[in-house]
């Protein structure tokens, strides 16, 4: 996954700390007393050994029975959950350390880590919510390394630059050499590479993407937008979201070819979808139309079904 020598340069614990408050969810998309966060529960079979909620932190509860994993993110409020059995940690670092290669690249050792720990979901020494562990699908080693290759190939970095208030709020650079990530990039040696800023993140990314190149190398894909668009595009936004995004230019997408146009595209079509659904729903009285528009049917669509089968193997 990291190049035996990987350097972590221009990164101090403020742009860290930056960096992971990007990926939170904003408060905005939080409805009043909606679930958030997520819990973390260590048990011993029978009984709760500890209790951790993400957004409130060391919870009480401990040496209560241990009840099911829903039940529990209900009434702590979280939106996921993940239950683990005392040891289960260490348990699942050891069964991947002995599968583990040094011929492994990143998509060996993501897998090895998916299946290790999908063994021990089946086993009950996991548990996640609202999705088990092993209901999750998992693509193929050929068809990862497919996509990474086009998003990151060889020689090139992935870039995210994100602004705020006309200045560089923080950026993660990550450049790939062989099989494997050898340079992490932060925004500390960027920001004195970028000379004065006009303010606007259209132009000003021009001047990032040539720090980012000069330090580093070729981009091969980069992303760059303002912090609070990211951070509405990041957590569950509506199908189309990103399309119309770029297509605005709220996020730049570089280069705006290739693989890069792949999810945006995919994006629209699911914007488009889910707009045709919105429409037949509104204006179809009968359900007729939602049946060849929609994958699921509405109820007025599923009712509509059940009358056409009834019709069809009629006796």
């Amino acid at each position: 996954m990291l190049h035996h020598d990987v350097r972590f340069d221009g990164w101090d614990v403020r742009d860290w700390q930056r960096l992971v408050s990007a990926l939170r969810r904003p408060p905005s998309r939080v409805a009043d007393g909606a679930p958030t966060g997520g819990l973390f529960v260590l048990h011993d079979g029978a009984h709760v050994l500890k209790l951790l909620h993400s957004a409130a932190g060391r919870l009480p509860g401990a040496g209560g029975r241990l009840r099911p994993l829903p039940e529990l993110c209900a009434e702590h409020h979280a939106r996921w959950g993940v239950s683990l059995h005392d040891g289960a940690l260490e348990e699942l670092m050891e069964r991947i350390g002995a599968r583990a290669s040094r011929r492994d690249d990143l998509v060996d050792q993501a897998l090895s880590f998916v299946a290790t720990a999908q063994r021990m979901g089946r086993e009950g020494a996991i548990a996640t919510h609202p999705a088990e562990l092993s209901s999750l699908r998992v693509p193929s080693a050929e068809m990862l390394r497919a996509a990474l290759s086009r998003l990151l190939p060889d020689g090139k970095v992935l870039a995210l630059g994100l602004f705020e208030g006309g200045e560089l709020f923080t950026a993660l650079v990550l450049r790939r050499r062989g099989r494997a990530i050898d340079l992490v990039l932060g925004p500390d040696e960027l920001r004195a590479r970028m000379g004065l800023l006009s303010g606007d993140f259209r132009r000003d990314y021009r001047f990032l993407a040539a720090a980012i190149e000069e330090l580093a190398g070729p981009i091969g894909t980069g992303v760059f937008t303002e912090l609070a668009t990211f951070r509405e595009l990041f957590v569950s936004p509506p199908p189309g979201a990103w399309a119309r995004a770029a297509l605005v230019r709220d996020v730049v997408v570089v280069p705006l070819a290739g693989a890069a146009l792949v999810p945006i595209a995919v994006d629209a079509v699911r914007g488009a979808f889910a707009a045709l659904v919105r429409a037949t729903e509104r204006l179809d009285p009968t359900g007729r139309v939602a049946l060849l528009s929609a994958g699921a049917p509405t109820p007025r669509a599923a009712s509509v079904l059940s009358s056409l089968r009834a019709r069809l193997f009629a006796r």
